[in-house]
């Protein structure tokens, strides 16, 4: 989380007149490119908004606004959850915050995903406070067709983005949301906010990860690789 200077067109429709505002990322849900090509940005103002605030930067498209902190990354959509909040046609560029994914979850070349057309399913908070549980409304689910692999080091705030042998996704099994099992294909990778860890434990050598939510229940994510080297994966993920 840091404070980020932007030149604002536009607050919620009202004409800012090019003023220079400081923005929190962590209240940044997703922004996206408007017609002229400058930045249309989710914003939840904490202290008084109930509903997002829309925030148009004058002349700073996505992609240079995301240069501006590691929590922010561009990313392509080929397919959205049709209650998400998020308007745009499939195969849009937008860009997310790293701290607003519960799950995102996608093949190695190992287990069947075809080379050269990545597809992951990421499960991303679009509430108001970023803690929503993964079964809420509010979690919804995005195609991503970024090869988030390649991005390595640009996965800061995610346990996976790097693991004990260099590389990118922590191996999952299957996770149990409030009881009910969900498996993975093998070969399956897994990352994820550690904003989103309860708990991690270890059971027959494998760790398992209790998410937190914002409801009764637990939703368990049970990896296949061991608690020592999910906590190796955990190790560099400061968010700036």
């Amino acid at each position: 989380m840091k404070l980020i200077s932007a030149t604002i067109t536009k607050w919620n429709g009202q004409d800012m007149g090019g003023a220079t505002m400081a923005l929190n990322t962590e209240s940044i849900v997703y922004a996206v490119d408007n017609e002229d090509g400058a930045a249309e940005v989710t914003y939840y103002d904490l202290a008084f908004s109930a509903r997002p605030i829309k925030v148009l930067l004058q002349n700073l498209a996505i992609e240079d606004f995301a240069s501006q902190s590691k929590q922010l990354l561009k990313v392509s959509v080929s397919h959205k959850g049709a209650s998400s909040a998020l308007s745009l046609p499939a195969n849009s560029s937008i860009l997310i915050n790293l701290d607003r994914i519960i799950l995102m979850t996608g093949l190695d070349a190992g287990g069947g995903a075809d080379v050269g057309s990545p597809v992951y399913e990421m499960t991303y908070d679009e509430s108001r406070t970023n803690c929503t549980g993964i079964d809420s409304p509010f979690a919804m689910t995005w195609k991503v067709t970024t090869d988030m692999e390649d991005e390595g080091e640009n996965m800061v705030g995610l346990v996976g983005n790097v693991d004990t042998a260099g590389e990118n996704g922590v191996a999952v099994n299957s996770m149990s949301i409030n009881g009910i099992d969900v498996d993975y294909e093998a070969g399956t990778l897994a990352w994820f906010s550690t904003k989103r860890v309860a708990t991690a434990f270890d059971v027959d050598s494998k760790a398992v990860v209790k998410f937190k939510g914002d409801k009764v229940g637990f939703s368990y994510l049970k990896t296949n690789i061991s608690l020592a080297n999910l906590i190796a994966a955990s190790a560099d993920v400061d968010t700036l």
